[in-house]
């Protein structure tokens, strides 16, 4: 049970965008080493940061997508967004970023998120 707790917490972390570049780096140099090691020596795949990779990838591949269904998740990202802003004012704490639903202007908060 904790390592699947930890493998989670770890997992959502390397989705945020402030160890997006890291993560890919990490992930590059993996598939380096493994490219050279897979046909001669048994290897171990951490797969803490493949699952990180791949949970970052679907977090911000909706943009690519065709205009309505990325249009379908903005929205519903940022009402969960917005849902979490209602909480926190109701809790009476600072508004986390893209939470205040009356001065987020989601046009803009797309911009710039790759």
């Amino acid at each position: 049970m904790h390592i699947c707790v930890s493998a989670c917490v770890h997992v959502c972390l390397c989705a945020c965008l402030h160890v997006h570049l890291h993560a890919c780096l990490h992930f590059c140099v993996c598939v380096c080493v493994w490219a050279d090691v897979c046909l001669s020596v048994e290897f171990s795949v951490d797969m803490a940061k493949v699952l990180s990779l791949m949970l970052h990838a679907a977090d911000i591949s909706h943009p690519a997508k065709d205009w309505p269904l990325h249009y379908y998740w903005t929205q519903a990202l940022m009402e969960e967004f917005f849902r979490q802003g209602d909480k926190e004012a109701e809790l009476g704490q600072p508004f986390s970023l893209l939470c205040d639903r009356n001065t987020t202007m989601i046009a803009q908060s797309q911009i710039g998120r790759t």
